[in-house]
């Protein structure tokens, strides 16, 4: 069983054709039954027309949207270790 280690912890790779398990939970979103929720008026929060695809597309969107930020934050972290090692080779070397 393939599993990565995250935070101390083992957990499962995601399903294979996902990059994550986010990226499979909105693939897989339940929809229909969100659709329905809302038809019965449990989200008050959506406009009064909601189709089942505008619900996927909204999730689709929010989880590029998460994948950008982490890729920002990745980068920013990137440079700043790069530094740090150039600063502690130079302070060793010196």
């Amino acid at each position: 069983m393939a599993k990565k280690k995250t935070v101390g912890c083992p957990t499962l790779l995601p399903p294979s054709g996902y990059s994550s398990w986010l990226a499979y939970a909105v693939a897989t979103l339940d929809d229909r039954s969100l659709a329905n929720d809302h038809d019965w008026g449990n989200q008050p929060q959506w406009p009064a027309h909601v189709t089942r695809e505008e619900i996927r597309t909204a999730a689709r969107a929010e989880l590029r949207q998460i994948e950008g930020l982490w890729l920002d934050m990745k980068k920013a972290w990137s440079g700043k270790l790069e530094t740090a090692e150039v600063s502690a080779s130079t302070q060793i070397r010196g």
